[in-house]
């Protein structure tokens, strides 16, 4: 595997495997963001860069939401 990698089903990201205090992390770039997270045991490189995007999306999604219903809400008033 060479380091950056990419995963083909998210084209916008470019993942690193870092060493960083005796663990092994991974850390995406993309979207204008830097996201990272440890690898964990069992886990492929791969699996863990589809978690730390996954985690990250459903983040926003939820933020998104919010903020939404928020702007609903004040429209009501």
């Amino acid at each position: 595997m060479n380091n950056p990698f990419y995963l083909w089903w998210l084209g916008e990201w470019k993942f690193q495997l870092v060493l960083m205090e005796g663990k092994v992390n991974i850390e995406g770039y993309g979207l204008g963001i830097c996201l990272s997270t440890s690898l964990q045991p069992g886990e492929s490189p791969k699996t863990a860069a589809d978690r730390l995007v996954l985690t990250e999306n459903t983040k926003r999604k939820s933020m998104y939401k919010a903020w939404k219903n928020n702007q609903n809400n004040r429209n009501l008033l």
